[in-house]
């Protein structure tokens, strides 16, 4: 369970509170796009960038943080088990935010 909960803190806290993504995938055109976008509205996030410019279903997806953590222990427990889901999901978003706010 503690594996699920590390690993999907992690990967939240990668995709977004940090510029890891934008800075490895500079390349991409929609990397760039984004660096351009944020000189006129710097408080964006890549992922809402993303929504802004694409709004469907997979956008939203990745850029909403309770819906992504979902979908990322759902993955996560398919190689840990699926025993406690609810709680590694609760237990997983609860750290997330108390990180994201220190």
């Amino acid at each position: 369970m503690i594996e699920v909960i590390f690993w999907s803190v992690f990967l939240m806290f990668i995709w977004f509170k940090t510029d890891a993504f934008t800075q490895y995938f500079s390349s991409l055109s929609i990397v760039k796009k984004f660096e351009e976008y944020k000189i006129v509205n710097y408080d964006i996030s890549f992922p809402s960038f993303i929504y802004l410019k694409k709004p469907n279903f997979w956008t939203k997806l990745i850029s909403c943080q309770p819906c992504l953590l979902f979908w990322i222990v759902i993955f996560l427990s398919i190689f840990y088990g699926f025993s406690y889901f609810p709680v590694k999901w609760v237990i997983s978003y609860f750290i997330f935010r108390v990180i994201s706010k220190v």
